[in-house]
Protein backbone atom coordinates (compact mmCIF):
# COMPACT_ATOMS: atom_id res chain seq x y z
CA UNK A 1 0.00 0.00 0.00
CA UNK A 2 1.77 3.57 -0.92
CA UNK A 3 2.23 6.06 1.78
CA UNK A 4 -0.49 8.35 0.08
CA UNK A 5 -3.56 5.37 0.19
CA UNK A 6 -2.31 4.59 3.81
CA UNK A 7 -2.70 8.64 4.84
CA UNK A 8 -5.99 8.72 3.22
CA UNK A 9 -7.04 5.37 4.50
CA UNK A 10 -5.80 7.37 8.10
CA UNK A 11 -8.00 10.63 7.23
CA UNK A 12 -11.28 8.03 6.31
CA UNK A 13 -10.63 6.25 9.53
CA UNK A 14 -10.46 9.34 11.60
CA UNK A 15 -13.22 11.31 9.47
CA UNK A 16 -15.71 8.37 10.41
CA UNK A 17 -14.76 7.82 14.40
CA UNK A 18 -16.05 11.57 14.63
CA UNK A 19 -19.80 10.28 13.44
CA UNK A 20 -22.41 9.43 16.11
CA UNK A 21 -23.90 6.12 15.68
CA UNK A 22 -26.76 7.26 13.75
CA UNK A 23 -24.48 9.34 11.36
CA UNK A 24 -22.21 6.12 11.25
CA UNK A 25 -25.43 3.61 10.52
CA UNK A 26 -26.73 6.40 7.82
CA UNK A 27 -23.49 6.59 6.21
CA UNK A 28 -22.78 2.51 6.28
CA UNK A 29 -26.29 1.96 4.68
CA UNK A 30 -25.94 4.29 2.03
CA UNK A 31 -22.05 3.33 1.10
CA UNK A 32 -23.50 -0.45 0.96
CA UNK A 33 -26.92 0.28 -0.84
CA UNK A 34 -25.70 -1.21 -4.15
CA UNK A 35 -23.05 -3.58 -3.02
CA UNK A 36 -23.10 -7.47 -3.14
CA UNK A 37 -21.82 -9.71 -1.14
CA UNK A 38 -20.86 -12.32 -4.45
CA UNK A 39 -20.27 -12.26 -7.62
CA UNK A 40 -22.45 -15.37 -8.49
CA UNK A 41 -25.45 -13.52 -10.06
CA UNK A 42 -28.21 -15.64 -8.56
CA UNK A 43 -27.08 -14.96 -4.96
CA UNK A 44 -29.12 -11.71 -3.28
CA UNK A 45 -26.96 -11.13 -0.52
CA UNK A 46 -26.23 -7.74 1.19
CA UNK A 47 -24.75 -6.11 4.08
CA UNK A 48 -26.06 -4.94 7.29
CA UNK A 49 -24.61 -3.47 10.57
CA UNK A 50 -25.08 -5.30 13.69
CA UNK A 51 -24.56 -4.38 17.84
CA UNK A 52 -23.43 -7.36 19.62
CA UNK A 53 -23.10 -7.96 23.38
CA UNK A 54 -22.98 -10.27 26.02
CA UNK A 55 -26.56 -10.10 27.76
CA UNK A 56 -26.59 -11.01 31.68
CA UNK A 57 -25.63 -15.28 31.10
CA UNK A 58 -22.78 -14.13 28.81
CA UNK A 59 -24.35 -15.15 25.93
CA UNK A 60 -24.04 -13.23 22.83
CA UNK A 61 -26.35 -11.46 21.27
CA UNK A 62 -27.06 -9.49 17.99
CA UNK A 63 -29.62 -6.59 16.98
CA UNK A 64 -29.11 -5.58 13.04
CA UNK A 65 -29.18 -1.91 12.86
CA UNK A 66 -32.23 -0.58 11.49
CA UNK A 67 -32.95 3.29 9.98
CA UNK A 68 -36.13 5.21 10.59
CA UNK A 69 -38.96 4.76 8.57
CA UNK A 70 -39.23 8.35 6.24
CA UNK A 71 -42.73 7.99 5.80
CA UNK A 72 -43.38 8.06 9.65
CA UNK A 73 -40.51 10.62 10.14
CA UNK A 74 -40.43 12.73 7.03
CA UNK A 75 -38.56 15.67 8.96
CA UNK A 76 -35.64 13.22 10.10
CA UNK A 77 -33.53 12.91 13.23
CA UNK A 78 -31.20 15.07 14.57
CA UNK A 79 -27.48 13.51 14.30
CA UNK A 80 -26.66 12.96 18.40
CA UNK A 81 -29.96 10.92 18.64
CA UNK A 82 -28.65 7.25 20.54
CA UNK A 83 -29.45 4.37 19.17
CA UNK A 84 -31.54 2.82 22.43
CA UNK A 85 -34.87 1.46 20.47
CA UNK A 86 -35.10 -2.08 20.66
CA UNK A 87 -37.32 -4.39 18.79
CA UNK A 88 -38.27 -7.72 16.57
CA UNK A 89 -39.53 -8.04 13.54
CA UNK A 90 -42.41 -10.09 12.80
CA UNK A 91 -41.95 -10.90 9.26
CA UNK A 92 -38.45 -12.14 9.63
CA UNK A 93 -38.22 -12.06 13.62
CA UNK A 94 -34.33 -10.27 13.28
CA UNK A 95 -34.04 -8.50 16.25
CA UNK A 96 -33.29 -4.82 15.69
CA UNK A 97 -32.05 -1.41 17.48
CA UNK A 98 -32.96 1.82 16.08
CA UNK A 99 -32.88 5.53 17.32
CA UNK A 100 -36.70 5.59 16.56
CA UNK A 101 -39.47 4.13 17.32
CA UNK A 102 -40.96 3.04 14.02
CA UNK A 103 -37.95 1.61 11.96
CA UNK A 104 -37.14 -0.72 8.89
CA UNK A 105 -35.93 -3.73 9.06
CA UNK A 106 -32.67 -4.19 6.96
CA UNK A 107 -33.15 -7.52 6.06
CA UNK A 108 -36.67 -7.77 4.74
CA UNK A 109 -38.07 -4.22 4.20
CA UNK A 110 -40.79 -4.53 6.57
CA UNK A 111 -41.71 -1.81 9.40
CA UNK A 112 -40.76 -3.09 12.98
CA UNK A 113 -42.09 -0.88 16.26
CA UNK A 114 -39.76 -0.21 18.83
CA UNK A 115 -39.90 0.04 22.66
Amino acid sequence: MSKKTTQMQGNYIKWLGSLSDKQFAEFFYKAVQNRKTSDVQEENGYYVLSHIRKNEEEMWERDDIALHSPQEYPEGWGDDVPICQFGTCLECETSISSWAKHAICPICDNKVYCT
